[in-house]
């Protein structure tokens, strides 16, 4: 099964919000050629997901005050982008795993991600992975 992996933005919400829509240009690989998104996971997702095909969406989540505003926003984006291309993504809670954390750079929380991620990979996925926030 094709997963992607994502990291939430960090962005805050307010006074405004911050988190814009861009045009992100992967020089070299067509298949990411997207129009604008405010998570450039959706670009992977949209030239390596097939209509018909099942894959599951893994949001890394950092525990702050504007993340579930920005599950929403990535709900809805990945919700339009299903509706254009086709494909399934029946996991998670409408389409997203969200796999939170606590903010943090140190080692230890490094390793309870890994931790935590390890659950979503099986033998024989393609793993995506956009690391961009």
């Amino acid at each position: 099964m094709k997963k992607f992996f994502m990291i939430t933005p960090l962005q805050p919400r307010k006074p405004f919000d911050q988190l814009e829509y861009t045009k992100y240009e992967a020089v070299g690989n067509s298949k990411l050629e997207f129009h604008e998104t405010r998570f450039p996971i959706m670009a992977v997702i949209n030239g390596y997901a097939e209509k018909g095909e099942e894959i599951r969406l893994i949001a890394v989540t950092p525990e702050t005050e504007n993340t579930p505003y920005r599950i929403e926003q990535l709900k809805a984006e990945l919700k339009a982008l299903q509706e254009e291309k086709g494909f399934l993504c029946p996991y998670g809670e409408d389409g997203v795993d969200v796999v939170s954390l606590t903010y943090a750079g140190d080692v230890a929380t490094q390793i309870e991600l890994f931790h935590k991620l390890l659950p979503y990979i099986e033998d024989n996925d393609i793993l995506y992975g956009c690391l961009t926030y």
